[in-house]
């Protein structure tokens, strides 16, 4: 999703973004945390994006259940567009999805998702 929006953005930093870690920030280099550190900084949609991208991806693994409706609004009125779309189609699915949190994770995986 961040690297969409950047390449619709400004082609040239989806260049810089290839070269950026896809593993848990954790466990980056002091080289590649100063790279997404400056490409945040110096675009804020880039920072949201990043922020609501990792912020789900904790939420799902560490299962707070509590933390979706605050993630949602986020999503919803951040004026991003492909994640207001996401969120729209949790909330479209909200039963199935409160569901999977309480499973521990575990979804029927026989029934179509409508998540992204």
């Amino acid at each position: 999703m961040i690297e969409e929006a950047i390449t619709q953005r400004q082609p040239e930093l989806a260049s810089k973004l290839g070269c950026l870690p896809h593993a848990p920030p954790g466990s980056w280099s002091a080289r590649q945390q100063q790279q997404v550190g400056q490409i945040r900084a110096a675009h804020y949609d880039l920072e949201q994006a990043y922020h609501l991208s990792q912020e789900f991806v904790m939420m799902l693994a560490e299962q707070r259940e509590l933390d979706l409706d605050s993630w949602l609004t986020q999503a919803e009125h951040g004026g991003l567009p492909k994640f207001k779309k996401m969120a729209h189609g949790i909330r479209q699915d909200y039963a199935t999805i409160k569901r999977h949190f309480r499973a521990g994770g575990a979804m029927d995986r026989s029934k179509p998702r409508s998540i992204a």
